[in-house]
């Protein structure tokens, strides 16, 4: 079974999710409030970055174990002029004190819009012209990224306040309401997950014996390669690894490197048929 693992960063934002997957506090956690079923875990962060950078390490500490586990940073945003209630796919998480940005690849259907998301560590006042605008999502999918792969990660924003109907007017009930009204969509975005991480061999993250025998790699090097053959089967279940078609070289980043122009490949195949 999937393990699913939902972040928000309000307790308003956990609350209809709880409700709806009968989630069941974690007693005797006392860092966040964490809630959790037979597949699904929900940990409630807190407002900014390094909360919920944190609250997705420690997510990953206590339910990690399984491989392919799907990531789903939920809750709502900001944006000028798109009307509340609006849900969005993050298609680009942009990081607006580092500057670095983050692209979720869709793999599954999109059963909503996407739109690019910018993360402040301060509340704004002025909106971007072209994108959400949020606290936490930048930090949730770069630690989630250390985790699982990029297909696997996603963030779901639901529009809350916009140039007409800033943050100061919205409150705890109605953030609630906002999400609850979306969760047909959230099921539909887990299902489609589901169906996905289910149809993968379950040895999807494991270093084949044929790459382990001729290279030796560095722990780091191990978590980059373990990455790249997910997104291989993510993205190309149909096209198997196969000895014959590996590089001659000896050198590990040689490897890792090929690997990477191979897998960046698949994802351009995919975006080009999805036109």
């Amino acid at each position: 079974m999937t393990a699913v693992h939902l972040l928000t960063a309000l307790p308003c934002e956990a609350k209809p999710l709880v409700d709806h997957f009968r989630l069941k506090r974690q007693m005797g956690e006392a860092a966040f409030a964490i809630y959790s079923n037979e597949n699904i875990s929900l940990t409630v962060s807190g407002i900014g970055k390094n909360a919920m950078a944190a609250a997705t390490a420690y997510t990953h500490l206590l339910f990690g174990k399984q491989t392919n586990s799907v990531w789903l940073n939920i809750g709502v945003a900001g944006h000028l002029e798109k009307p509340i209630g609006t849900p969005f796919l993050a298609e680009k998480i942009y990081d607006a004190d580092s500057k670095q940005s983050h692209y979720p690849s869709f793999v599954t259907p999109q059963p909503c819009d996407s739109q690019t998301l910018s993360t402040f560590s301060q509340p704004q006042t002025h909106y971007p012209e072209s994108s959400l605008c949020d606290m936490e999502a930048s930090a949730f999918f770069e630690i989630a990224s250390r985790f699982s792969s990029s297909e696997l990660i996603q963030c779901l924003k639901i529009i809350s306040d916009n140039e007409e109907n800033n943050a100061d007017k919205i409150n705890p009930k109605q953030v609630s309401s906002l999400i609850e009204k979306q969760l047909p969509l959230i099921d539909t975005v887990i299902k489609n997950f589901t169906e996905l991480t289910n149809s993968l061999p379950a040895t999807v993250n494991e270093i084949p014996l044929l790459l382990s025998d001729r290279w030796h790699f560095t722990t780091s090097e191990q978590r980059q390669l373990k990455e790249l053959l997910q997104r291989w089967k993510l993205l190309s279940p149909e096209q198997p690894i196969e000895e014959s078609s590996l590089p001659s070289t000896s050198n590990r980043k040689e490897l890792l490197h090929w690997l990477k122009e191979k897998v960046d490949s698949f994802d351009i195949v995919l975006e080009s048929k999805e036109r």
